[in-house]
């Protein structure tokens, strides 16, 4: 890992969530509804965090972290604003590469379910395949 791949790595993983929410999520609570779906990876999952790849395990266990913290200001509020974070799983694109068991479109089911959430849906949490994760 260099200074750059981490560098860049967190940039992606970390501030730029952090910006988008710091920029959005006051406006969601102030109208008193929204969404924020943060794409995150097992790979951050602390209870079963493992070797290699360090800037992506790094900066996934921070933006989940992250995720925590945004879900419970929200919740302080009152507004229906949830904010979670969830992992595609393992996708067929550049990234995942060929051999990755699921399609875009399965990658995308959770996310949209987070998305698309009532408002009694959970807040705070780390899901797959719609399913709650440990953290």
């Amino acid at each position: 890992m260099t200074d750059d791949v981490f560098r860049l790595t967190w940039e992606t993983n970390v501030t730029g969530p952090a910006v988008l929410m710091r920029a959005l999520v006051p406006g969601m609570i102030a109208r008193g509804f929204g969404r924020v779906v943060n794409v995150s990876s097992r790979a951050g999952q602390m209870s079963g965090i493992g070797k290699g790849f360090p800037a992506c395990r790094v900066s996934k266990a921070a933006l989940n972290a992250l995720t925590r913290v945004v879900a419970a200001e929200a919740a302080a509020s009152g507004a229906d604003v949830k904010v979670n974070a969830c992992s595609p799983g393992w996708v067929k694109t550049r990234m995942g590469g060929s051999e990755a068991v699921r399609s875009p479109d399965q990658g995308a089911e959770t996310p949209v379910w987070l998305a698309t959430a009532g408002s009694d849906s959970p807040n705070g949490g780390f899901f797959e395949d719609k399913k709650p994760l440990a953290w």
